[in-house]
């Protein structure tokens, strides 16, 4: 692995809303809106990480249906899966993810419904594991 890539995905995870929408990606699929919601943040902020992190080769995006789905790529190098999974493991520990949890559990009972509620239109992301294409 370069240096420069490296420097990439350490730049990505030095934020703390780019943390939780990582750890958040790991669990399943999620639109914008359903970031938003977890995280409690605006559509802009979401939006904004969502693309600091696709920039930084960390997640690839598909269109499906009317929502676009961003995921942590599939295709990820062996080193940078391993350092996600020990900052999986720490922000775990770090006991502070509950209520975000809580919050996701309760949008992903009505997923669908949720969207078509609160969805931000066609530009609206969604996040799964998946490669790039």
């Amino acid at each position: 692995m370069k240096i420069e890539r490296l420097a990439a995905v350490f730049k990505a995870l030095s934020e703390e809303t780019r943390l939780k929408i990582l750890y958040l990606l790991e669990k399943k699929p999620l639109c914008v809106c359903e970031i938003m919601g977890a995280l409690n943040i605006t559509q802009t902020k979401a939006s904004r990480h969502l693309i600091y992190l696709k920039n930084a080769g960390l997640l690839a995006s598909k269109k499906e249906d009317r929502w676009v789905l961003y995921a942590i790529r599939e295709d990820l190098s062996e080193d940078v899966k391993k350092i996600l999974e020990r900052t999986h493991a720490l922000m775990e520990k770090t006991g502070d993810l509950a209520e975000i949890e809580t919050r996701l559990e309760e949008i992903l009972k009505h997923e669908s419904v949720y969207r078509q509620i609160h969805g931000v239109g066609d530009k609206t992301a969604v996040s799964s594991r998946f490669s790039c294409g």
